[in-house]
């Protein structure tokens, strides 16, 4: 089932998910345990699904080709994915945004479309629950050098950042968990992944402190981090995410998820 959980900020978007499968009809055939559910497709345009995998990936795979280099005609792609949602018997779920012609958010679930949103989920309608318990739990801090305006658009990212870690790292609900994917934007360069780390519990002689200029994987960490026994980076490249696993010392595996050419 997965969470997905969007917000706008005026221009700028904030998209979170985890990367967590359950179906097991899904793991049968042979498909990992983690998966991409937020999808970057143009820098102008994004993505994300929870429910069925196969309809949505399937679903996303075509719509990045028929819409090509074209501009982008934003109620044509909703049709579309009104149209998939539907014929996956409306177990598939969509957040679709866009920058295009200006800054959106759209949902796609209960076999129709909601346009021009300021925020909105899909997923689990319990893991919601929890979030929302997690967020509200979460104090922000004091930003005298920002406008009171800007103080609250931070303080806002930063306990939505803070919940959905909570909630994935919690393993409260079944259907969420693995990974934490955060997509945001920058004003002239559309949207792009958010680098993150997340660990697993694991003895304290498997850590050790990573130096703020070292590299991993695609991604680097900025700032003095203690990593445990696991770690997932995402590099900021767009179309292009990275899993990287670490146990000690030792890189473990990596997991490459392209959505355009390298």
């Amino acid at each position: 089932m997965s969470f997905i959980r969007a917000q706008r900020f005026g221009d700028n978007l904030r998209i979170f998910s985890d990367t967590k499968i359950t179906g097991s009809e899904e793991i049968l055939r042979g498909v990992q345990t983690n998966v991409l559910k937020v999808v970057i497709l143009r820098p102008d345009l994004c993505v994300g699904f929870a429910g069925l995998i196969g309809p949505a990936s399937l679903g996303i795979e075509k719509v990045d080709k028929f819409i090509g280099a074209a501009e982008v005609d934003i109620d044509r792609i909703l049709d579309y994915f009104l149209e998939r949602h539907i014929a996956a018997g409306e177990k598939t779920d969509f957040i679709v945004a866009s920058l295009t012609p200006k800054s959106n958010l759209h949902k796609i679930s209960e076999g129709r479309i909601e346009k021009d949103l300021e925020s909105c989920w899909i997923g689990d309608h319990d893991a919601f629950s929890t979030y929302q318990q997690f967020f509200h739990q979460t104090r922000g801090f004091e930003r005298d050098d920002l406008s009171p305006e800007s103080a609250q658009i931070v303080n806002t990212i930063f306990r939505m950042e803070k919940a959905f870690a909570r909630l994935v790292e919690s393993g409260a609900h079944e259907s969420v968990g693995q990974f934490v994917i955060e997509v945001a934007t920058n004003p002239g360069e559309g949207f792009y992944y958010e680098a993150h780390y997340i660990g697993r519990p694991g003895p304290l002689s498997l850590r050790r402190r990573i130096e703020p200029s070292e590299e991993i994987a695609t991604g680097r960490l900025l700032g003095e981090v203690l990593v445990p026994a696991f770690l997932c980076l995402t590099g900021r490249v767009s179309g292009r995410l990275e899993f990287t696993f670490f146990r000690e010392n030792l890189e473990l595996s990596s997991i490459r998820q392209n959505t355009e050419s390298p």
